[in-house]
């Protein structure tokens, strides 16, 4: 992909479904926010995990990006609420997150970690669509809508306890499907 295409071209493209666009948006940000994550978190695995949901977000919300004027600013959104929410998930204090800090990622990618990103989306894609029925829609109401464990509880009827562990184990399927799919 193009290094000189704009956020609004890389944008427009993924909202196509481009997955060259999702790849190259990943090696520009990916860095960003992990460094964001890492900050709150203090834990490598645990910003890691983070920006995997970051980016799972992004794919499964790719139709929304069109008419984002900043994905950057966006990002960062993203990524402070998912800091936020993983927070509260694991009970952990909150931290005063401010809406103006700035990271910069300024490492370059190797065309095989591109290809890696590429697969990745794949995977991931097909990992979700591997979850029973039930975790799925589970899964997908809380990282495509961003619900809580509470409204998934009272959208779908299911106890709240429930609701947690689909997510937990849905992550962990996904994980699995991804180590065993290299």
């Amino acid at each position: 992909m193009n290094n000189l295409l704009s956020e609004a071209d890389l944008c427009e493209l993924l909202a196509q479904g481009n997955e060259s666009a999702y790849e190259e948006l990943y090696s520009r940000y990916w860095k960003k926010v992990y460094k964001i994550a890492l900050t709150y978190l203090k834990q490598s695995h645990e910003a890691e995990d983070l920006v995997q949901n970051v980016f799972i977000k992004l794919w499964l919300k790719r139709n929304a990006l069109a008419g984002i004027s900043s994905f950057d600013a966006w990002l960062r959104v993203v990524a402070r609420n998912e800091v936020i929410s993983y927070m509260r998930k694991q009970e952990l204090p909150t931290v005063a997150i401010e809406a103006g800090w700035e990271l910069r990622a300024d490492e370059s990618h190797t065309p095989h970690k591109l290809t890696v990103s590429r697969e990745s989306t794949t995977l991931i894609n097909n990992a979700i669509e591997q979850l029973p029925p039930q975790r799925r829609q589970v899964f997908k109401l809380s990282r495509e809508e961003g619900l809580t464990y509470d409204q998934i509880a009272s959208r779908t009827g299911i106890v709240r306890e429930t609701v947690k562990k689909h997510i937990v184990r849905a992550l962990v399927s996904i994980r699995q499907y991804l180590d065993t799919n290299k």
